[in-house]
């Protein structure tokens, strides 16, 4: 989401240049983007992901 765990970047070296130089200039901002990025990856963690595909694959092989 933008600005709220990261930034959403067009494909263009200005724009791009202009997010790090933010990330770059204000250490508050680049440590709350970094804590809320890896709260909003957390789910799609391997260790959280195994249980929802064994669940998936059992259901799978139940209805065999």
């Amino acid at each position: 989401r933008d600005g709220a765990n990261g930034f959403f970047v067009e494909r263009d070296v200005d724009d791009i240049a202009a997010k790090l130089a933010k990330l770059r200039d204000d250490p508050d901002l680049r440590a709350r983007l970094g804590r809320a990025a890896r709260i909003s990856v957390e789910p799609w963690d391997w260790k959280h992901q195994a249980t929802c595909y064994d669940t998936m694959f059992r259901a799978i092989l139940k209805e065999r």
